[in-house]
């Protein structure tokens, strides 16, 4: 599986650029959610210090 989709859950670091995965709704097929745990994310945004 990791060879369609290489991030299932959580931030990684892409190139020059930052992806944060979320679980979501574990769509991938039939509409089912077995054996993901629940999860709520918040990100806080900052600027960069220059």
């Amino acid at each position: 599986m990791r060879l369609f989709q290489p991030f299932v859950a959580g931030l990684h670091r892409l190139e020059s650029m930052w992806l944060y995965v979320s679980r979501g709704t574990g769509y991938w097929g039939p509409p089912l959610r077995l054996g993901a745990p629940a999860e709520i994310t918040l990100l806080e945004l900052q600027p960069s210090p220059r």
